[in-house]
């Protein structure tokens, strides 16, 4: 706190510090990057009063001849993430210090929700909105995010789930390569088993007759595919 008086002029009344700062680079680069709160509740930045000395003018000035109050935290801004989003509370709800020259910016934590689409297995692409156009239920304190999507016809969505399902299958095919090149480079045989199970994968495709019945999702799951014997793989 900076001690001073009022100052009783010919046609104002003004308060002035007893000692004012020393003009410095450093103190004039400070108090300019410094934001503050009007008697109004709107923000602005340093009016850029300055001393006879070229100092730009301190936080109590500010405070007694125009009811600015310096705000504490302007640039501390709490990062949101995919389970809390914040809001800045209106300046009316901002704490203010005990002697009432600062104040503290305070934020709303609301509960982000993910929607749930009940025909997700038809989406090609869904492209998150910005959050201004989110849904809020500020009794709830929670947002929706909401998408623009994208959604494939009926035989894009087929020719999709046989992707996935020929991705897949590949990939298990190729999780067992390796018994198969040892079984050949060390001159033994690999079990029935391992065989029976990569025919099987060969043949999955011609299995199934209608590929709509199934969802991606049931698809792309490892219980989809027959299981993977367990050893010994050769004799």
């Amino acid at each position: 706190m900076t001690a001073g008086s009022w100052v009783e002029d010919t046609d104002k009344r003004y308060w002035f510090p007893d000692t004012i700062p020393e003009k410095t680079d450093e103190w004039n680069q400070t108090q300019e990057r410094k934001r503050y709160l009007t008697s109004y509740n709107t923000t602005k930045n340093h009016p850029r009063w300055i001393y006879d000395n070229g100092a730009f003018c301190d936080d109590d000035y500010l405070y007694y001849n125009d009811t600015l109050r310096y705000i504490t935290n302007w640039n501390d801004v709490p990062t949101s993430n995919d389970t809390e989003f914040y809001i800045k509370n209106d300046p009316s709800e901002w704490t203010k210090s005990e002697d009432d020259k600062t104040v503290t910016i305070t934020w709303k934590t609301y509960r982000v929700i993910e929607p749930t689409f009940s025909d997700e297995d038809t989406i090609q692409y869904k492209v998150p909105r910005e959050d201004t156009e989110w849904t809020y239920d500020h009794d709830a304190l929670t947002v929706t995010k909401t998408y623009d999507i994208t959604r494939y016809n009926t035989d894009d969505l087929n020719t999709e789930k046989w992707n996935v399902l020929r991705g897949t299958r590949d990939l298990l095919m190729k999780n067992t390569d390796w018994i198969i090149t040892q079984g050949t480079e060390r001159g033994v045989g690999v079990s029935t088993a391992i065989k029976t199970y990569r025919q099987t994968l060969r043949d999955l495709p011609s299995t199934i007759s209608d590929i709509s019945v199934y969802t991606r999702a049931e698809i792309a799951t490892r219980d989809f595919y027959p299981e993977e014997p367990s050893g010994p793989y050769f004799y």
